[in-house]
C-alpha cells in the first residue's frame, strides 16, 4: 500500500480569480461571524482571522484553517469544549 503524499501549500503569491492579478497573500483580519448552530444564529467577532486576500481588489479567500478557526471561535463563544477537550 503507498503512503499518502503530505499535504502540500500552493505557494504564495496566488492568481486572484475576481481581478486576474497574481496578488493573493496571507493575511488576519478583524472578522464578524454568523453561524447558525443547533438551529440558532450565533453573532461574535473575531480579531485576527486568518484568511487569503487580494491586494489590489481586497476580495477575501477562506480555506480549511480559516473555517478550523471560525468554528474554534463558535465553540469559545458557547462555551462548548473542542473535540480534542471531549476525549479525556
Amino acid at each position: 500500500m503507498r503512503k499518502p503524499l503530505p499535504a502540500r501549500n500552493k505557494p504564495f503569491p496566488r492568481l486572484c480569480p475576481e481581478c486576474g492579478q497574481t496578488q493573493v497573500y496571507p493575511a488576519k483580519i478583524p472578522y464578524d461571524a454568523e453561524v447558525k448552530h443547533d438551529g440558532r444564529m450565533y453573532s461574535f467577532q473575531i480579531p485576527a482571522l486568518e484568511v487569503n486576500k487580494c491586494a489590489p481588489c481586497g476580495e477575501i479567500f477562506f480555506s480549511n484553517v480559516t473555517d478550523d478557526q471560525i468554528s474554534q471561535a463558535l465553540r469559545e463563544h458557547l462555551g462548548l469544549l473542542s473535540p480534542t477537550q471531549s476525549e479525556k
